[in-house]
């Protein structure tokens, strides 16, 4: 599919070469010549094809575990591919100006990732005991900072016991699996008026844009719970210290807390457990942006121009963070919370592109080029994930950045 549409795009541009030279084409200008009304206005109807991708970084996302699968658990390495989407652009247009309004929607872009880490995953200061060194683990810097504080003694959370899911140093624990995703669409509405001076090889034009962008992301952990006592049995992470130490809420099952029931003498087997965070973000870009397109070759078939267009945008941006622990099998604990915030900050979103079009018709034209997309000052679903203030509040992150680029070809209708 990328190899077709390269070389339409090439064979568009050997088409307009072709007949720049040819003098019939040159005293009957095709495209100025088409349908107008009786003051000269001119209406177009163009829709096109987008084949856009995304930035294959996400920068400054903390690590969703450490230790040895952290790569593998990794937000900055998520990679989006080639993504179908659609613009559709109204206009009206004399000898003097041009009016047009866009809407595009640059589709879905979508990464997921799945499998079995190769090691336990350690809650607590157990790494290196109970869990062997190399083990995986969380603390305050990585996702499922909640349940690293109700296990750790040190910040208040179980002294009495090392947590994690298996395996561990004393039990051979299938290996946890985890499911990983990250989804991203951006649509555009423009309204811009334009200068359309057929003797000048430059246009310049003033429009209002709307951005909308949103996002979703998260990673989900199962494995067996364990619990090994170092000094008083408790068999878990108890609902007080879930509640009370690491601020999460009961939101179903057996107030009990998380147990590893194969301590308690109850049935011998140990909880699975199911650690999971979600973060969603949206965001309303409004503003005013300024547009430049300079022609680089004209005949009265075949144009290419190339456009430049940038602004500063009122953002209202919001984001919500979902924090899941659930128990599955004998223990069907639930316990969790969610927070959202929103915030208005400054954003700038710009961009440029060549554009070609070719005449096929006095009322029909081929259309087709490149274009690239940068935003900037936006929330990022990734990136909420250390957006909990001191005091335990979540605030938006909004320093996100967007750069998304790739080509359209379509048809557009003079009437």
């Amino acid at each position: 599919m990328t190899k077709w549409f390269w070389r339409s795009l090439l064979t568009l541009c050997v088409l307009g070469f072709a007949v720049s030279n040819r003098p019939a084409f040159a005293q009957s200008p095709v495209w100025l010549q088409s349908v107008a009304d009786n003051d000269g206005t001119q209406y177009t109807a163009r829709a096109e094809w987008l084949y856009f991708t995304r930035g294959s970084t996400v920068s400054d996302v903390p690590n969703v575990i450490n230790g040895p699968d952290a790569a593998r658990l990794s937000f900055n390495d998520s990679d989006f591919d080639l993504e179908h989407g659609y613009r559709v652009t109204l206009g009206a247009q004399n000898t003097d100006y041009r009016i047009e309004a866009v809407f595009a929607d640059y589709g879905n872009w979508n990464w997921q990732n799945a499998g079995t880490l190769n090691a336990g995953l350690s809650f607590d200061e157990g790494l290196g005991t109970s869990w062997p060194a190399g083990a995986n683990s969380i603390d305050t810097t990585t996702f499922f900072q909640p349940l690293h504080i109700a296990a750790d003694g040190g910040l208040g959370g179980e002294a009495d016991e090392h947590d994690g899911l298996g395996p561990n140093a004393a039990l051979a624990d299938p290996a946890p699996t985890y499911n990983q995703f990250y989804d991203s669409n951006i649509r555009d509405i423009q309204a811009n008026l334009l200068t359309n001076d057929a003797c000048s090889n430059f246009q310049f034009g003033l429009g209002y844009r709307n951005l909308q962008v949103d996002e979703a992301a998260g990673i989900s952990i199962t494995g067996t719970f364990r619990a090994t006592d170092i000094g008083l049995p408790t068999g878990g992470l108890s609902h007080a210290t879930l509640t009370g130490v690491a601020g999460l809420n009961f939101l179903g099952g057996t107030p009990n807390g998380i147990e590893d029931e194969s301590l308690l003498g109850n049935n011998g087997a140990p909880d699975q457990l199911t650690i999971s965070e979600s973060f969603n973000t949206t965001n309303d870009l409004n503003g005013f942006q300024a547009i430049v397109s300079a022609s680089l070759l004209k005949t009265c078939r075949f144009n290419l121009n190339a456009i430049v267009r940038g602004g500063a945008y009122h953002n209202h941006a919001r984001g919500t963070a979902v924090y899941r622990y659930t128990g599955v099998g004998d223990d069907t604990s639930i316990y969790g919370r969610t927070a959202t915030n929103s915030n208005d900050v400054v954003s700038f979103v710009g961009g440029a592109g060549l554009q070609t079009g070719y005449c096929i018709t006095p009322n029909l034209r081929l259309v087709g080029g490149y274009n690239v997309i940068f935003v900037s000052g936006v929330a990022l679903a990734p990136n909420q994930v250390d957006s909990f203030t001191s005091a335990g509040r979540y605030r938006v992150n909004t320093e996100g950045n967007i750069f998304a680029h790739g080509g359209n070809l379509g048809l557009e209708y003079l009437f």
